[in-house]
């Protein structure tokens, strides 16, 4: 992840949040536009700050749980209260 993140702007930031933001931004698109017109298909039709906000409470509630591998009933009974909260 670090490669992929630093292969874009070498300039590490100083905090780890600007970092971890870097990393983001390079995972979810800038690692794409290396694979010649390659354009990834969203299933999901959120925009980025949306899909931030979706992770960000999917990694607190399955944190706050000691959730560390999903079946796909716990995978949809998180996204259900993602989903209360987001609407």
């Amino acid at each position: 992840m670090m490669l992929v993140t630093i292969s874009y702007n070498p300039d590490i930031p100083l905090t780890m949040h600007l970092f971890y933001e870097m990393a983001f931004d390079a995972l979810y698109y800038r690692h794409d536009l290396t694979k010649n017109g390659y354009k990834r298909q969203f299933s999901s039709n959120l925009d980025k700050q949306t899909f931030i906000k979706v992770l960000a409470y999917f990694s607190l509630i399955s944190y706050h749980g000691q959730m560390y591998e999903f079946d796909e009933h716990q995978y949809l009974e998180i996204c259900r209260k993602i989903k209360k909260q987001i609407d």
